[in-house]
Formats: structure tokens, sequence, C-alpha cells
């Protein structure tokens, strides 16, 4: 059985995003939470994918797009998996 929803604004925008990562504030307008919230909820563990921080006090963060899209439910593949 195959269902078809529509892709929210937010989810499209991102996949049609180039690059492999995110920001928080990518992130935060797909949750409807602030950029700050997002930081914070990916340092307690809370989300299920995963992210990257670097800088001086760690406070550049950045989240591949792919792992993003399969925690939010939509079957996304790498261009290496697609082929």
């Amino acid at each position: 059985m195959t269902v078809n929803v529509a892709i929210p604004d937010e989810v499209r925008e991102i996949m049609e995003k180039p690059g492999t990562f995110l920001a928080p504030t990518d992130i935060s307008k797909v949750l409807k939470i602030s950029p700050l919230t997002v930081r914070l909820r990916a340092k307690a563990g809370v989300f299920g994918f995963p992210y990257y921080e670097a800088g001086k006090n760690g406070n550049w963060m950045r989240f591949p797009k792919i792992p993003f899209l399969r925690w939010l439910g939509y079957d996304v593949k790498f261009e290496e998996e697609a082929g």
C-alpha cells in the first residue's frame, strides 16, 4: 500500500538545499523551535540524529542532512545508495 503525503515547505527546502550539512537554523524551521533550543537539545542527546560541533567554545554546530530527514520519517538515500 502506498500513501502519498504532502511534504511541508520547510522540509522540501532542506531536501533541495545543496550540501550535506544543516545549520541549527535549518533544523529550527522544521521543528518550530529556536536555534538555541536545537543546540541545547542536541547536546543533551534528545534527538535521534547526529551532530558535529567545533570552534573555540564548541558553538559551531552542523547536522548531517540525510540522518535528520530519516529521523523525520522520510525515506531518503545518499547518492551512492540511490545508484
